[in-house]
Protein backbone atom coordinates (compact mmCIF):
# COMPACT_ATOMS: atom_id res chain seq x y z
CA UNK A 1 0.00 0.00 0.00
CA UNK A 2 0.85 3.31 -0.68
CA UNK A 3 0.44 6.72 1.46
CA UNK A 4 1.64 10.03 -0.50
CA UNK A 5 2.48 13.12 1.62
CA UNK A 6 2.47 16.05 -1.26
CA UNK A 7 3.92 19.19 -0.34
CA UNK A 8 4.02 22.76 -2.28
CA UNK A 9 7.46 23.66 -2.88
CA UNK A 10 7.49 26.51 -5.92
CA UNK A 11 5.55 27.82 -8.46
CA UNK A 12 6.83 26.19 -11.99
CA UNK A 13 7.37 28.46 -14.67
CA UNK A 14 6.01 25.60 -17.38
CA UNK A 15 3.75 22.79 -17.40
CA UNK A 16 5.00 19.82 -19.50
CA UNK A 17 2.56 16.72 -19.82
CA UNK A 18 2.61 13.74 -21.22
CA UNK A 19 -0.27 11.60 -23.32
CA UNK A 20 -3.16 9.98 -21.10
CA UNK A 21 -1.82 6.66 -19.25
CA UNK A 22 2.11 7.75 -19.81
CA UNK A 23 4.47 7.84 -16.99
CA UNK A 24 6.86 10.95 -16.77
CA UNK A 25 10.59 10.28 -15.65
CA UNK A 26 12.81 13.58 -16.02
CA UNK A 27 12.46 15.37 -19.37
CA UNK A 28 10.27 12.10 -20.89
CA UNK A 29 6.81 10.41 -21.60
CA UNK A 30 6.98 6.68 -21.13
CA UNK A 31 3.59 5.07 -23.03
CA UNK A 32 2.80 1.18 -22.83
CA UNK A 33 1.15 -0.50 -25.81
CA UNK A 34 -0.46 -3.79 -25.38
CA UNK A 35 -1.14 -4.49 -29.02
CA UNK A 36 1.41 -6.80 -29.64
CA UNK A 37 3.76 -6.48 -33.04
CA UNK A 38 7.47 -7.07 -34.36
CA UNK A 39 10.58 -4.62 -33.28
CA UNK A 40 10.45 -2.91 -36.42
CA UNK A 41 6.88 -1.85 -36.38
CA UNK A 42 6.69 -0.66 -32.56
CA UNK A 43 9.44 1.41 -33.95
CA UNK A 44 7.79 2.76 -36.05
CA UNK A 45 4.90 3.11 -34.83
CA UNK A 46 6.19 5.08 -31.44
CA UNK A 47 8.19 7.56 -34.70
CA UNK A 48 4.83 8.31 -35.74
CA UNK A 49 3.82 8.60 -32.47
CA UNK A 50 6.80 11.70 -31.93
CA UNK A 51 9.06 9.25 -30.31
CA UNK A 52 10.96 6.59 -30.50
CA UNK A 53 11.24 2.75 -28.51
CA UNK A 54 12.45 3.17 -25.14
CA UNK A 55 15.98 4.08 -24.47
CA UNK A 56 17.28 2.69 -21.00
CA UNK A 57 20.22 4.84 -19.30
CA UNK A 58 20.13 3.96 -15.66
CA UNK A 59 19.13 1.38 -13.63
CA UNK A 60 16.43 3.17 -11.54
CA UNK A 61 14.60 3.77 -14.75
CA UNK A 62 15.06 0.00 -15.86
CA UNK A 63 13.42 -1.10 -12.58
CA UNK A 64 10.71 1.40 -13.04
CA UNK A 65 9.80 0.31 -16.50
CA UNK A 66 9.83 -3.29 -15.80
CA UNK A 67 7.58 -2.76 -12.75
CA UNK A 68 4.83 -0.91 -14.66
CA UNK A 69 5.09 -3.37 -17.60
CA UNK A 70 4.61 -5.58 -15.27
CA UNK A 71 1.05 -4.03 -14.32
CA UNK A 72 0.17 -2.84 -17.77
CA UNK A 73 0.74 -5.80 -19.79
CA UNK A 74 -0.36 -8.66 -17.00
CA UNK A 75 -3.35 -9.88 -19.47
CA UNK A 76 -0.17 -10.40 -22.51
CA UNK A 77 0.72 -14.06 -23.10
CA UNK A 78 3.90 -13.00 -23.09
CA UNK A 79 6.49 -11.92 -20.11
CA UNK A 80 8.57 -9.38 -21.78
CA UNK A 81 8.39 -6.34 -24.14
CA UNK A 82 10.40 -4.47 -26.41
CA UNK A 83 12.66 -1.62 -25.88
CA UNK A 84 14.54 0.56 -28.52
CA UNK A 85 17.79 -2.12 -28.30
CA UNK A 86 19.30 -3.70 -31.49
CA UNK A 87 22.39 -4.53 -33.03
CA UNK A 88 20.59 -4.55 -36.54
CA UNK A 89 21.98 -0.85 -37.07
CA UNK A 90 25.67 -1.41 -36.73
CA UNK A 91 26.46 -5.06 -36.47
CA UNK A 92 27.67 -6.63 -34.02
CA UNK A 93 27.58 -3.19 -31.73
CA UNK A 94 24.42 -2.70 -29.73
CA UNK A 95 22.58 0.24 -29.96
CA UNK A 96 19.41 2.49 -29.28
CA UNK A 97 16.93 3.65 -32.26
CA UNK A 98 16.63 7.04 -30.53
CA UNK A 99 20.65 7.38 -31.35
CA UNK A 100 21.34 8.13 -28.03
CA UNK A 101 24.77 6.85 -26.03
CA UNK A 102 24.68 3.17 -25.44
CA UNK A 103 25.63 3.63 -21.81
CA UNK A 104 23.56 1.20 -19.82
CA UNK A 105 23.46 -2.29 -19.48
CA UNK A 106 21.26 -5.55 -17.33
CA UNK A 107 21.47 -8.79 -19.68
CA UNK A 108 19.74 -11.77 -18.45
CA UNK A 109 23.26 -14.00 -17.51
CA UNK A 110 24.56 -15.59 -20.65
CA UNK A 111 22.81 -12.50 -22.31
CA UNK A 112 23.42 -10.82 -25.41
CA UNK A 113 23.68 -14.81 -27.27
CA UNK A 114 25.00 -14.38 -31.01
CA UNK A 115 22.00 -16.33 -32.82
CA UNK A 116 21.15 -15.48 -36.39
CA UNK A 117 17.71 -13.45 -36.20
CA UNK A 118 18.22 -12.68 -32.55
CA UNK A 119 19.05 -8.64 -33.08
CA UNK A 120 16.28 -7.41 -30.80
CA UNK A 121 16.32 -6.73 -26.99
CA UNK A 122 12.95 -7.40 -24.68
CA UNK A 123 13.03 -6.05 -21.21
CA UNK A 124 11.02 -8.63 -18.87
CA UNK A 125 8.69 -7.56 -16.71
CA UNK A 126 9.09 -9.92 -14.20
CA UNK A 127 12.85 -9.43 -12.80
CA UNK A 128 13.97 -6.51 -15.22
CA UNK A 129 16.88 -8.37 -16.82
CA UNK A 130 17.11 -7.96 -20.78
CA UNK A 131 16.93 -10.97 -23.08
CA UNK A 132 17.51 -10.97 -26.82
CA UNK A 133 14.66 -12.23 -29.07
CA UNK A 134 13.86 -12.71 -32.88
CA UNK A 135 12.85 -9.59 -34.36
CA UNK A 136 9.67 -11.19 -35.80
CA UNK A 137 8.02 -11.41 -32.66
CA UNK A 138 5.44 -10.22 -31.88
CA UNK A 139 5.30 -8.49 -27.98
CA UNK A 140 3.90 -5.02 -26.64
CA UNK A 141 6.60 -2.51 -26.23
CA UNK A 142 6.99 1.01 -24.80
CA UNK A 143 7.62 4.13 -26.37
CA UNK A 144 9.67 7.09 -24.73
CA UNK A 145 8.85 10.71 -26.17
CA UNK A 146 9.34 14.48 -24.72
CA UNK A 147 7.30 15.69 -22.53
CA UNK A 148 4.85 18.35 -24.28
CA UNK A 149 5.10 22.15 -22.77
CA UNK A 150 1.14 23.07 -22.13
CA UNK A 151 1.39 26.62 -20.55
CA UNK A 152 3.99 29.12 -18.95
CA UNK A 153 3.02 30.64 -15.76
CA UNK A 154 4.46 33.66 -13.85
CA UNK A 155 6.39 32.71 -10.90
CA UNK A 156 5.34 33.55 -7.29
CA UNK A 157 7.56 33.79 -4.38
CA UNK A 158 5.94 31.13 -1.64
CA UNK A 159 7.09 31.36 1.93
CA UNK A 160 7.14 28.67 4.51
CA UNK A 161 7.21 28.99 8.58
CA UNK A 162 10.54 27.59 10.43
CA UNK A 163 9.28 23.73 10.11
CA UNK A 164 12.57 23.12 13.01
CA UNK A 165 10.39 24.07 15.68
CA UNK A 166 7.74 21.52 15.21
CA UNK A 167 4.63 21.32 17.19
CA UNK A 168 4.51 18.82 20.27
CA UNK A 169 4.03 14.71 18.72
CA UNK A 170 5.79 15.90 15.42
CA UNK A 171 9.37 15.40 14.41
CA UNK A 172 11.53 17.52 12.09
CA UNK A 173 12.37 15.34 8.85
CA UNK A 174 15.55 17.11 7.15
CA UNK A 175 15.36 15.41 3.43
CA UNK A 176 12.16 17.45 3.32
CA UNK A 177 12.88 20.35 5.98
CA UNK A 178 9.48 19.12 7.59
CA UNK A 179 7.71 18.10 10.51
CA UNK A 180 5.64 14.84 10.77
CA UNK A 181 3.79 12.75 13.51
CA UNK A 182 6.34 10.88 15.19
CA UNK A 183 4.18 7.98 14.91
CA UNK A 184 3.99 7.83 10.87
CA UNK A 185 8.19 8.30 10.50
CA UNK A 186 9.08 6.11 13.40
CA UNK A 187 6.73 2.79 12.58
CA UNK A 188 7.01 2.77 8.76
CA UNK A 189 9.75 2.75 6.12
CA UNK A 190 9.22 4.93 3.93
CA UNK A 191 10.31 5.30 0.25
CA UNK A 192 12.84 8.87 -0.41
CA UNK A 193 13.68 9.85 -4.08
CA UNK A 194 17.25 8.44 -3.01
CA UNK A 195 19.04 5.81 -5.23
CA UNK A 196 22.14 4.14 -6.76
CA UNK A 197 23.02 3.23 -10.04
CA UNK A 198 26.52 1.90 -9.19
CA UNK A 199 26.02 -0.13 -6.69
CA UNK A 200 25.78 1.96 -3.63
CA UNK A 201 29.21 3.88 -4.70
CA UNK A 202 26.88 7.13 -4.79
CA UNK A 203 23.72 7.77 -4.66
CA UNK A 204 21.52 10.66 -6.51
CA UNK A 205 18.04 12.08 -5.82
CA UNK A 206 15.79 11.56 -8.23
CA UNK A 207 14.52 14.72 -8.67
CA UNK A 208 18.22 16.09 -9.93
CA UNK A 209 18.62 18.26 -6.63
CA UNK A 210 22.13 18.14 -5.17
CA UNK A 211 22.80 15.12 -2.50
CA UNK A 212 23.76 17.66 0.40
CA UNK A 213 22.03 15.78 3.53
CA UNK A 214 22.07 12.09 4.13
CA UNK A 215 21.60 10.08 7.58
CA UNK A 216 22.58 6.51 7.14
CA UNK A 217 21.47 4.09 9.42
CA UNK A 218 23.51 1.34 11.60
CA UNK A 219 25.51 -0.76 8.91
CA UNK A 220 24.15 1.67 6.08
CA UNK A 221 24.04 1.44 2.97
CA UNK A 222 24.88 -2.49 3.24
CA UNK A 223 26.56 -2.62 -0.31
CA UNK A 224 24.50 -5.71 -1.32
CA UNK A 225 23.43 -3.77 -4.75
CA UNK A 226 19.98 -2.90 -3.62
CA UNK A 227 19.67 0.35 -5.15
CA UNK A 228 16.80 2.13 -3.40
CA UNK A 229 16.66 4.19 -0.29
CA UNK A 230 13.95 4.06 2.59
CA UNK A 231 13.88 6.22 5.81
CA UNK A 232 13.23 4.32 9.05
CA UNK A 233 13.09 5.35 12.38
CA UNK A 234 16.92 5.38 12.56
CA UNK A 235 17.87 6.73 9.56
CA UNK A 236 18.23 6.14 6.04
CA UNK A 237 18.34 2.35 4.99
CA UNK A 238 18.58 0.53 1.25
CA UNK A 239 15.78 -1.58 -0.38
CA UNK A 240 15.42 -3.74 -3.53
CA UNK A 241 13.73 -1.36 -5.71
CA UNK A 242 10.95 -3.52 -5.73
CA UNK A 243 10.12 -3.81 -2.57
CA UNK A 244 6.77 -2.44 -1.03
CA UNK A 245 7.08 0.30 1.21
CA UNK A 246 5.26 3.65 1.86
CA UNK A 247 6.30 6.67 -0.26
CA UNK A 248 6.47 9.86 0.82
CA UNK A 249 6.12 12.02 -2.23
CA UNK A 250 6.80 15.96 -2.67
CA UNK A 251 5.29 18.10 -5.21
CA UNK A 252 5.63 21.35 -7.33
CA UNK A 253 2.73 23.87 -6.45
CA UNK A 254 1.18 25.30 -9.63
Amino acid sequence: MFVCVIFALLIAKIVATCPTNSVKWNSQCFTFFENSTGFADAELYCEQSGGYLASIHDGFLNDLLSQEGGKRFNKSTESDFWIGATNLMKPPTWNWTDGSIFDFTDWRKGEPQNISGANCAALSAIDGLWAVQDCFLKKSFVCSSPNIIAATTTPSPITYPNYVNCSEGYVYFPPTHSCYAYSFLAQSFIWLGLYSVDGENSFKWSDGTPLNYTDWGQNQPSRNQSSCVAEGGDGFHDFPCDAKLYTLCKKKAF
